[in-house]
This record gives structure tokens, C-alpha cells and sequence, in this order.
């Protein structure tokens, strides 16, 4: 198993993959001209079972779909899993 992180909370997904003695796979988040993102994910996720880590943050709506679409690309390089942790803490 590996972990990618989402732009939410990159510090706690490193955490994570250190707890559970993994690797971080690489995941760059940018954006086009025209404010769209684009995700490009680390072909060392090809073949794995992946943890997902994003948690619905401000701002929710562009973190759900930064979400979507890292599983998207995830599953077109061809990954074996992806299983989403999605942190949500209440003060």
C-alpha cells in the first residue's frame, strides 16, 4: 500500500505513510489558465494498492472534486486499489 495526498492536508498524508511504513507517492496539483486543475500522479502508484488522504476542508467544493479527480487519474495509471480517507474533525 501507498499514500497520495491531497492538497488539503499534504502534512498529515505524510504522517500517515510514515505510521504505516509506506511511501508517499508523488502527486502534482496545478492549475490551467483557466482556473481548472490538473492532476499528475507518480507512476510508482501503477500496480498498488493506494491511500487516498483528503479531508472536505474549505473550500469543500474544490476539495471533492481535486478528489475525483485524483482517483480518476489513479485509475487510468492503473492502480490495483484506491481506498479514501477522508479526516473530519469537530471542534
Amino acid at each position: 500500500m501507498k499514500v497520495v495526498a491531497g492538497s488539503s492536508n499534504p502534512q498529515l498524508a505524510k504522517n500517515i505513510a510514515k505510521k504505516l511504513k509506506t511511501s508517499l507517492v508523488s502527486c502534482e496539483i496545478s492549475k490551467f489558465a483557466n482556473g481548472e486543475k490538473r492532476i499528475r500522479v507518480g507512476k510508482e502508484a501503477k500496480g498498488q494498492h493506494i491511500l487516498l488522504v483528503q479531508s472536505f476542508s474549505e473550500p469543500v467544493d474544490e476539495h471533492i472534486i481535486e478528489t475525483l479527480l485524483i482517483a480518476d487519474a489513479l485509475e487510468r495509471l492503473g492502480t490495483r486499489s484506491v481506498e479514501l480517507f477522508v479526516p473530519w474533525f469537530i471542534s
